[in-house]
């Protein structure tokens, strides 16, 4: 082997050079393999991940429109209370995927020089994306090609790519044609030449469903706030887009356990909020409507929730990685623990790039989570106040008529009149969600990512003792003081499963109509509305959101009925939409007492089985196909 005397320069100062003679430079090329960059990028992360990534951008948009107009309504945290007027809508097909938003555009100089740049952290205030790298990974993860139209009200921007330009190798620039406004401010990004598994989960109705799932989850609070967001998928439905409703529990405002917090505290630029209460829909053993099968059914939303400048990173999750640190008991039933972060500088908060989970081991959330047993503890302890007086040796063996009225006095609460206690409605402005951090209450979460995704079991209502035939209707009565409850109505609604109808047909048929007037109203309009818009889903049929224009022509194509009977359905149906629109959206109309619906309900039992027939017939040729 021949002398080398490489060995010995190991220990030279780096900025030595012992070589001698003449030299050139040259230049020694650098870059990425683009189909190396985008699957490092996009590897672990999911699909609805990469569309939320985009999501982001336009919430981040929309709020930077809202402070920047200068004083703006604030929420108890001091975050934008109002997002009305501003819209997200997301469309499937197997050849692409487009998103677009009527926010104010990407700004000129971040489209320029930031938007596409890998590791440029969102400067927005109290911000929730990452352009860069979050922008590009939603890009790769779903296609190949790419096209983008974005307008800022001073200029507009056109591109379309390939995923070969992202990755920044000098050889591929990525170049777009830069206009002056065209008076349509938002941002389009449309991703084409799929990806095989991005064309799988976009035909699969479980994806889909996932995806609604977790957009009602995730952005309720944005929802709540008055964000709109829809989304359409063509393999499924030529209908309209449609539009996502806020999941996320709120707190009940009543009952034997009432909501409390812990003192706000903040570190490093981060504001921390815990509040603490009961799931809205639970309700204790000895209550009134107690019924221990629909408590089961909610198990699945108790727990403590992590809330990053009002998007939920983590929901209903009794981990101890996130401060739940005994077992969990029976005692915890009910148990809701929202805990808020909130900061105008995004990157100071614990979260991950892809916003799915909390970087437990960070020095902030590592303090931030030691009050949660403490409050923990102090639900437990409360609900056990609750459950060991209805266990209480003197009354436990009373009938039930004779013990829950002792129960309610030693707890200091009053009987209700009719005795039920109807759930508040499933939104977070009737509860404690947007109320100042003095009123609460938190249970533990899970990461929100849609490798775990499940589908919610639905509410099985109580059918009534015996079953009944359908009623038939007579027009001399004024209507009873309770919609009377259809088993056959149940037993369509505990085949389809479906939570929100059998939850909305329960809190009907238990409500009083003299005491809960505009409740039941507006409750009746949406079981309708439901209907319609489900049947509409599973058949694509469209469906504007107009159910008297929906079900009128099936009225009078119904040979069996004859024309008195028709006529009576056209006016209960229009009862239920008059009333129930005017109750929702007119500042002063309202109904005084809502019997007339016992009445409605018992003339459109016929058109309403017949709609449940169809949603069931329809989901189960889905299935097969």
């Amino acid at each position: 082997m021949a002398n080398n005397n490489i060995f010995e320069d190991l220990d030279l100062e780096v900025n030595e050079d012992t070589a001698i003679g003449d030299f050139e430079t040259v230049e020694l090329r650098t870059g990425i393999d683009p189909l190396f960059f985008a699957e490092t990028l996009t590897t672990d992360v999911e699909l609805i991940d990469a569309i939320f990534d985009l999501i982001d951008n336009s919430i981040d948009a929309a709020r930077n429109i809202i402070i920047n107009n200068g004083s703006y309504d604030k929420d108890a945290y001091g975050l934008p209370n109002d997002y009305s007027g501003y819209e997200i809508k997301i469309a499937f097909s197997d050849k692409k995927i487009s998103i677009a938003d009527n926010c104010l555009g990407i700004n000129s100089n971040v489209i320029e020089s930031r938007a596409f740049y890998t590791g440029k952290k969102s400067e927005h205030q109290f911000g929730i994306g990452h352009y860069g790298l979050g922008l590009k990974r939603a890009l790769l993860k779903a296609g190949k090609t790419f096209y983008l139209k974005s307008d800022n009200g001073d200029n507009a921007y056109v591109s379309r790519f390939s995923h070969n330009v992202l990755s920044g190798d000098k050889e591929n620039s990525l170049n777009a044609k830069k206009y002056k406004s065209q008076g349509k401010t938002g941002t389009l990004f449309c991703a084409e030449d799929l990806k095989d598994d991005v064309i799988s989960q976009i035909k699969s109705r479980e994806w889909f469903e996932n995806l609604i799932h977790y957009l009602s989850i995730r952005y309720s609070i944005f929802l709540t706030k008055g964000l709109k967001i829809s989304v359409r998928n063509s393999n499924y439905s030529k209908r309209d887009f449609f539009d996502i409703a806020p999941q996320l529990p709120a707190f009940r405002k009543d009952g034997p356990l009432l909501g409390f917090s812990h003192p706000s505290d903040h570190h490093d630029g981060v504001g921390v909020f815990f509040d603490v209460g009961v799931h809205h829909k639970y309700l204790f053993p000895g209550e009134y409507g107690s019924d221990p099968k629909e408590n089961q059914n909610i198990t699945n939303e108790f727990g403590i929730y992590f809330i990053f400048n009002d998007r939920v990173i983590v929901a209903h999750s009794f981990e101890k990685k996130y401060g739940f640190s005994t077992s969990f008991h029976s005692e915890y039933n009910g148990f809701l623990c929202y805990v808020r972060m909130i900061s105008e500088n995004p990157g100071n908060l614990p979260w991950n790039t892809a916003k799915t989970e909390v970087k437990v081991h960070n020095p902030l959330f590592v303090k931030t989570k030691k009050p949660i047993e403490v409050l923990a503890s102090e639900y437990r302890s409360k609900a056990k106040v609750v459950i060991k007086t209805w266990l209480s040796d003197d009354i436990k063996n009373l009938p039930d008529e004779e013990r829950r009225p002792i129960f309610y006095a030693r707890l200091g609460l009053p009987v209700p009149d009719d005795q039920v206690i109807i759930a508040q409605d499933n939104s977070p402005s009737q509860g404690a969600l947007f109320s100042p951090p003095t009123n609460s209450n938190g249970m533990n979460p899970t990461p929100l990512h849609p490798a775990s995704a499940s589908v919610e079991p639905p509410v099985t209502p109580t059918p009534t003792p015996t079953p009944t035939p359908t009623p038939s209707l007579n027009l001399s009565e004024k209507g009873g003081t309770k919609i009377e409850a259809s088993n056959e109505i149940i037993k369509k609604l505990n085949d389809l499963k479906s939570r929100k109808l059998a939850s909305l047909y329960h809190s009907l048929y238990t409500a009083s109509l003299v005491e809960h007037p505009i409740l039941s109203y507006v409750g009746a309009w949406s079981f309708v509305e439901s209907l319609c818009s489900l049947l509409s889903l599973e058949s694509g049929m469209g469906y504007n959101g107009d159910f008297q224009a929906f079900i009128t022509p099936r009225i009078k194509q119904w040979r069996e009925l004859d024309g008195s009977r028709k006529t009576s359905m056209r006016a209960a149906l229009k009862d239920i939409a008059d009333i129930g629109n005017a109750s929702k959206h007119d500042g002063i109309f309202f109904a005084d007492n809502a019997k007339q619906l016992a009445i409605d309900f018992k003339t459109l039992e016929p058109i309403f089985l017949r709609l449940l027939d169809d949603i069931l017939e329809k989901k189960k040729s889905n299935k097969t196909e």
